[in-house]
């Protein structure tokens, strides 16, 4: 069980059943200024999460039944940072909370966040194919 002021600081995370903020589901705006609005660099990448994530949820997923603690963390930390690299706020969030917890050897803990991860991931991947299924991306600076 997680004691002291610094695990209630682990344990306490909102609800991942609340709707995020759809921005920060995906902030495709915030995503494109951190790549100097390169609509191809942004389409590459979010290929490359869609292909990446579900890989390393299946390793957290393995390494937390396994006890595997170092193995564990370090799944959750690269899921926090292709969430990150996503622009998908929620899902990088509830990632890091998850990373922590694996961080303070806190297992069962974060073996209870994987639904709230999983939700995460099954909204930013909606949002990221959106992304990439349209056909006339705005041009910087040009209003729609």
């Amino acid at each position: 069980c997680i004691g002291g002021a610094a695990g209630t600081a682990l344990a306490a995370l909102p609800p991942a059943a609340e709707t995020a903020d759809p921005r920060k589901i995906f902030d495709a705006a915030d995503m494109l200024r951190r790549l100097a609005d390169d609509h191809s660099i942004a389409v590459m990448m979010i290929e490359g999460l869609l292909d990446d994530l579900p890989q390393a949820m299946d390793a957290l997923e393995r390494a937390l039944a396994l006890g595997a603690t170092a193995d564990a963390f370090r799944e959750a930390h690269t899921i926090k940072g292709l969430a990150s690299g996503g622009a998908a706020q929620a899902l990088r969030d509830v990632a890091h909370h998850v990373a922590q917890l694996c961080r303070e050897g806190f297992l069962e803990q974060a073996i209870s966040q994987l639904p709230g991860l999983l939700q995460r991931l099954d909204q930013a991947i909606p949002a990221w194919q959106a992304f990439l299924s349209e056909e006339n991306p705005p041009l910087p600076g040009v209003a729609g």
